[in-house]
């Protein structure tokens, strides 16, 4: 796998599905690259060159103009979860999907799903606990979308922070783009 510096995107566009911090499914809609900032989106391309099949991430960095904006990137080859910080704080994950590979994507919506669901309760919970937390709940139901590619941004921002979390949903969107224009071996 490569990162690719001279083409923004392999995709014209990608859905976005916004959730409420409940786990209820928002207005979705498309997305396409030629409305996000070019900067932007060379930024994290030129971030994810190194890439390979080893896939070295997870990633983490300042967000481009910001001092106090960071972001994490845990990654496969077809999906990843994305996490922006404010001070230490998480404001925005996202989990993007490039459709694939099915079974990938599908423990990578599971994992996700879980960890947005869990309350910690346990430390180190059994697979049966996992199973029957993402069994018995109803939020975030990402399975529900099936077009690819995808991203499903999950706000955690609180009151003030309001600047914080437009701004990393705006870079999530840039780092979508210059993701999913990674050039994968078939």
């Amino acid at each position: 796998m490569k990162a690719s510096g001279s083409q923004l995107s392999n995709s014209p566009s990608f859905l976005i599905v916004p959730y409420s911090e409940d786990g209820a499914s928002l207005e979705s809609k498309t997305v396409s690259v030629d409305d996000l900032t070019p900067a932007h989106v060379e930024y994290f391309s030129k971030r994810f060159q190194h890439l390979t099949d080893d896939l070295e991430l997870p990633l983490e960095a300042t967000l481009p103009g910001e001092s106090e904006l960071r972001f994490r990137i845990c990654s496969v080859i077809d999906g990843a979860y994305v996490t922006y910080y404010f001070q230490d704080r998480v404001v925005l994950s996202a989990l993007l999907l490039n459709g694939s590979d099915d079974e990938i994507e599908t423990e990578l919506m599971e994992i996700f799903r879980f960890l947005t669901i869990d309350e910690g309760d346990s430390e180190d919970p059994t697979e049966e606990e996992i199973e029957s937390l993402l069994n018995n709940s109803t939020q975030f139901e990402f399975a529900e979308f099936t077009e690819r590619p995808a991203v499903f941004e999950i706000p955690y921002h609180e009151q003030g922070e309001e600047k914080q979390f437009e701004t990393a949903l705006k870079m999530n969107r840039s780092l979508a783009a210059a993701f999913f224009a990674i050039e994968r071996e078939s």
